[in-house]
């Protein structure tokens, strides 16, 4: 697992005002190992313009051909344990056999109880500018079981060779 933390140049009038669109297929582009519960919504929305109070970190990851998205989970949403396939990604990015494709979570905001990510047997947990992250089809998993919004900017790059 992958996990560290950076320095906080954004408020949260830098992501809470953007405009978010649900994300259009939540179930295409990973494997789930978990059954769906009726309880609760598969889905969060997402906005691809970041403000640069946000965008300036990213160098900080030392990845190639980034991506990236900010995330907002509504309460009560969530997505299984799954593996992520990265098909839109490796479609964008010429991603080669032996490129390793890297997964960061930013953390926004401070977590919430109920704020939760999951990596394999891991809960991470924490304030704004802590990140966690994984390589390839790690098992992981969100949820959102507070009263509030949580947000995120998911980051997807190629490791750099050293």
């Amino acid at each position: 697992m992958i996990e560290g933390k950076i320095s906080v140049t954004w408020d949260k009038n830098d992501y809470e005002s953007l405009e978010y669109q649900t994300h259009p297929n939540i179930r295409r582009g990973y494997s789930s190992t978990a059954s769906e519960s009726p309880h609760l919504d598969i889905t969060h929305d997402i906005c691809y313009k970041i403000p640069n109070s946000i965008s300036s970190c990213l160098d900080t990851f030392n990845l190639r051909s980034v991506s990236c998205q900010i995330q907002r989970y509504s309460p009560g949403t969530y997505l299984p344990f799954h593996k992520d396939a990265y098909l839109t990604y490796k479609k964008f990015n010429n991603v080669g056999k032996n490129d390793r494709i890297v997964r960061i979570i930013l953390f926004l905001h401070d977590s919430l109880p109920g704020q939760q990510l999951w990596i394999d047997d891991q809960i991470c947990y924490g304030k704004a500018g802590n990140f966690y992250g994984w390589k390839d089809d790690c098992l992981h998993m969100a949820a959102n079981l507070s009263e509030s919004y949580r947000y995120n900017l998911q980051i997807t790059g190629i490791e750099s060779k050293q």
